[in-house]
C-alpha cells in the first residue's frame, strides 16, 4: 500500500515512546555489532526510563537485525515520494 511514514504509524505510539532516529553502519563496518552496540545502549536506558521505542527502516535487510533487538514490525507501506517499501516497528520496554 502506497501510504506515509505518519499513516503507517499506529496511532499507539506517539509523544510518551522514544523515536529513534538515523543509524547507520558504513558498509565496510557492517557486520562488526557497531549498530547493535550503539542500539544497546540506547536500548537499555529507555527500559531503566520504562519507555517503549519505535523506528522505520527502508532496508529489508535490517528488519531481522531490529526483531533480534526486540522489535517487531507495526506497519508497512510504500512511501509516496520514493516508492520505496519501509516498516515501522516497536519495541516494549523490557524488564532489567
Amino acid at each position: 500500500m502506497v501510504c506515509s511514514l505518519r499513516d503507517a504509524t499506529p496511532t499507539t505510539l506517539g509523544a510518551e515512546d522514544w523515536y529513534l532516529s538515523i543509524l547507520g553502519v558504513a558498509p565496510e563496518h557492517q557486520g562488526e555489532g557497531l549498530g547493535r552496540t550503539v542500539l544497546q545502549d540506547g536500548l537499555f536506558a529507555a527500559d531503566r526510563m520504562k519507555k517503549r521505542c519505535f523506528l522505520d527502516t527502508f532496508n529489508a535487510r535490517s528488519v531481522p537485525f531490529y526483531a533480534a533487538l526486540g522489535f517487531t514490525a507495526v506497519g508497512e507501506g510504500i512511501d509516496t515520494v520514493t516508492q520505496s517499501r519501509f516498516w515501522v516497528m516497536a519495541r516494549p520496554s523490557l524488564p532489567f
